[in-house]
């Protein structure tokens, strides 16, 4: 069941990742800093829009946040390649510039054999 508290632990994870501070996550989402403080300390529960801001701003899917259980995280995705997702997740837009520059050379390289 979801609830106020869950949701609050859920975010504070996902924020941990990028190593954001809530006032970031509010400034990126374009959400008011008093929605998180609803969020964390009176355990209010998000209207979606909210929680949809929260995903795009954390470049995440609705249904990846509301994976409480981590069944999407230990579906179909090896350990490495949960990690490489979740490193590239964490990166700013610079550096997934240069990731995907790195993936793209490495894939020419693959498809000229």
């Amino acid at each position: 069941m979801v609830t106020g508290q869950n949701i609050a632990v859920r975010i504070d994870e996902l924020i941990g990742r990028k190593k954001w501070t809530k006032y970031k996550l509010a400034k990126e989402a374009r959400i008011a800093q008093k929605t998180l403080y609803n969020i964390f300390e009176k355990d209010s529960i998000p209207q979606i829009t909210t929680v949809s801001q929260i995903c795009e701003a954390l470049d995440i899917s609705l249904s990846e946040f509301f994976d409480l259980a981590g069944s999407y995280r230990d579906s179909h995705l090896t350990e490495e390649e949960r990690q490489f997702i979740e490193g590239y997740r964490s990166f700013d837009e610079r550096q997934k510039g240069r990731m995907l520059g790195y993936f793209y050379a490495l894939m020419e390289e693959i498809n000229k054999d």
